[in-house]
């Protein structure tokens, strides 16, 4: 499997992105998507998310918080954003992994974040044959 298998792109802007979930009908999402959404350019200059970014939107839909209007929404939002669905992220990392990932927030921890994120994806993720 290649690394390009395992990794999850952002297909819309930053800010495309921003305006989806500020769709999502929940004030605790919103108030999150000013404080766990972050995203940066590539090499490539393309806008792409932080991996704490892809676990917190995750995170929301896959639970919504207890509201399955959120859930639906911010799935919505997912598949909207990014190239993969969020039923392939959900293949691939484990919600309990998720959830650990969403909230780190010591600066020093960004590049392990980003690694251990990628190695959940590449642990998890179906083998060729």
């Amino acid at each position: 499997m290649s690394q390009e298998e395992n990794k999850i792109r952002m297909k819309v802007s930053a800010s495309e992105a921003a305006r989806e979930i500020s769709q999502i009908e929940h004030k605790t999402c919103q108030r999150g998507l000013e404080r766990y959404w972050t995203t940066y350019q590539d090499n490539t200059g393309k806008d792409q998310a932080t991996a704490q970014s892809i676990c917190w939107l995750s995170c929301w839909a896959k639970t919504g918080r207890g509201s399955r209007k959120a859930l639906t929404q911010a799935q919505h939002a997912f598949d909207d954003i990014f190239d993969q669905p969020h039923d392939w992220l959900t293949a691939r990392l484990p919600q309990e992994d998720a959830k650990r990932l969403r909230y780190k927030n010591r600066r020093e921890l960004v590049k392990r974040r980003e690694q251990d994120f990628t190695d959940c994806l590449k642990r998890n993720s179906p083998k060729s044959q």
